[in-house]
């Protein structure tokens, strides 16, 4: 069965890591971490960067594991590397 955190650590090096950015002509507008703002703006990590703040990476990781590994049933795909690319 595929494991979510080797598939998460390899897609938060993708996104960026754990940093804010908004560049222009960006469809997806501010991200922190890979997470649009346009896209989520009910992500409760967008009231620790209004305030300066650094969302926690435990918020991150619930936020992906909760809105993509859960959605593909992660835990379910046998090899990890289907599950990584997924």
């Amino acid at each position: 069965m595929a494991d979510f955190l080797p598939a998460y650590e390899k897609m938060i090096v993708a996104e960026g890591g754990y940093k804010l950015t908004d560049i222009a002509n960006d469809k997806g507008g501010q991200t922190y971490a890979g997470i649009s703002r346009k896209h989520h703006p009910d992500w409760q990590g967008w009231k620790s960067v209004d305030i300066g703040q650094i969302p926690s990476s435990d918020l991150v990781r619930g936020f992906y594991r909760e809105n993509f590994w859960e959605v593909v049933r992660g835990d379910s795909i046998m090899r990890q590397d289907i599950a990584e690319s997924l």
